[in-house]
């Protein structure tokens, strides 16, 4: 029983990993990551994605959640105290909806800032007090496909709020294997899951005025 403990331990240290993420800015939309537990995990949590903060990590985890309702809502403060800097905050909302195979749900995302320093391209300093806010709105749906694992697709809707709003339309593709088990007793077992997430793929702004790119990442993990 001890060494089923021991090698147990040493695979999940080994494994409970995750694979470097890309991403390309700009705008911050979600890569703050949220959920306290979730959190801690970071880009390996795309292999757990257990609860409800699954529509952000990897939307192929709703449909294998054990609970048919699920809610989740996080908020984070972002440099608070610190001078010159006021009110940037970050919240996020998430309800799920799971029963097998399907899962679904939507979330939201805002992220707002009511006084921050303005500067332009060169660093020149335009305006002390301009406010910004992003928002993002992501209904999603999951799929388990037998013993390929589960599949998930996420539909985002982008608002960029300052003096020339924008906005747009993107989406997150999330996969998540089944559980292989490595090797179990009586009240335990030791397995391995794998997961994968393009969360704000193929997304740009359209602005009055430019047309950058939103902040994507790409990232998996055991």
């Amino acid at each position: 029983m001890n060494r089923f403990y021991i090698l147990t331990f040493i695979i999940i240290s080994l494994l409970n990993i995750s694979l470097p993420s890309f991403a390309r800015t700009q705008g911050v939309f979600t890569n703050t990551g949220i959920g306290g537990r979730s959190s801690v995990f970071g880009e390996s949590f795309v292999a757990i994605a257990d609860d409800a903060s699954a529509i952000y990590w990897n939307p192929a985890g709703i449909s294998k959640l054990t609970n048919r309702y699920n809610l989740t809502a996080s908020y984070i403060n972002l440099f608070s105290g610190f001078t010159g800097i006021s009110d940037i905050n970050y919240n996020f909302f998430s309800f799920v909806f799971s029963d097998y195979p399907w899962g679904g749900g939507i979330s939201s995302d805002f992220l707002g800032a009511n006084t921050i320093i303005k500067s332009n391209m060169v660093g020149t300093i335009e305006s002390l007090h301009s406010s910004y806010a992003e928002v993002k709105i992501s209904p999603s749906i999951s799929s388990q496909l037998w013993k390929l694992g589960s599949v998930g697709i996420s539909g985002n809707y982008f608002r960029i709020q300052t003096e020339t709003p924008s906005n747009d339309l993107g989406i997150t593709l999330g996969y998540l294997s089944h559980k292989w088990i490595i090797m179990s007793d009586e009240k335990y077992e030791c397995w391995l899951r794998f997961g994968a997430a393009a969360r704000n793929a193929f997304d740009t702004i359209d602005s009055p005025t430019s047309r950058y790119t939103i902040a994507s990442t790409f990232g998996g993990g055991f």
